[in-house]
């Protein structure tokens, strides 16, 4: 029988898919590309600090509110999505770890790479419930290193083969700016871990638009210093 475990910051209900923000207060996850200009690993960061507790709902919300400059988190916002929307290459996750390292105190950042490590995601995700931005990379963009599908999503749950959520962990549930946000489940795409393949792209990326042999290249986990939730 399988067991579906997600981050407790975030939940769906009648109003959709919400998180639970700095403000203490659960305010919706309206994250597509599209909404702000940016790149994918823009988005997963802001629903990843969102689900941490580290920023508030409003904060995103640009068209309402302008990033106040004189704050180091509006400095931040600034930084992220003014001045480094629409990456020809992507936004490595290396420099969005440093990044949050100098401007969020009250977070512990996780950075990783080689990070095919199914237990080490899941341990993570399900162990310490806090929300993880994947670099995913198919086997053209390994080659080429700008050619193929080289994305961000963010990992918010982990399926498990049994109820017993020590067991082997068989999917990681994602949330995915480049697509809709989900009305009726907490995912919108998911890496299939199940079934391990030869070479270098051992998983399954599956959306609704199709999907593709990947690599976990790197990985940030981002930890509230204090999650009283």
């Amino acid at each position: 029988m399988a067991n579906i475990y997600i981050i407790n910051r975030i939940k769906l209900d009648r109003y959709g898919l919400r998180a639970y923000d700095a403000l203490k207060k659960w305010f919706p996850m309206r994250f597509q590309q599209g909404t702000h200009d940016g790149a994918c690993v823009a988005y997963s960061t802001m629903m990843a600090l969102l689900c941490a507790g580290a920023i508030d709902g409003t904060d995103t919300d640009f068209w309402k509110k302008v990033p106040d400059k004189r704050t180091t988190l509006g400095k931040f916002l600034s930084h992220i999505f003014e001045e480094q929307g629409m990456l020809l290459r992507g936004y490595s996750l290396k420099t969005m770890a440093c990044e949050l390292r100098s401007n969020f105190d009250n977070l512990v950042i996780h950075y990783k790479t080689k990070a095919n490590d199914v237990v080490q995601l899941s341990d993570f995700i399900q162990r310490k419930g806090v929300p993880v931005i994947l670099r995913l990379r198919d086997q053209l963009a390994l080659d080429n290193n700008i050619c193929g599908l080289d994305h961000a999503v963010l990992a918010i749950g982990v399926e498990y083969a049994s109820y017993e959520m020590d067991g082997t962990a068989v999917k990681i549930l994602c949330l995915d700016p480049g697509n809709k946000t989900p009305k009726t489940t907490y995912w919108n795409c998911f890496i299939d871990a199940g079934r391990r393949n030869s070479g270098d792209c051992p998983f399954w990326y599956v959306t609704n638009e199709g999907s593709w042999r990947v690599e976990v290249t790197e990985f940030i986990a981002i930890e509230p210093i204090n999650m009283d939730v």
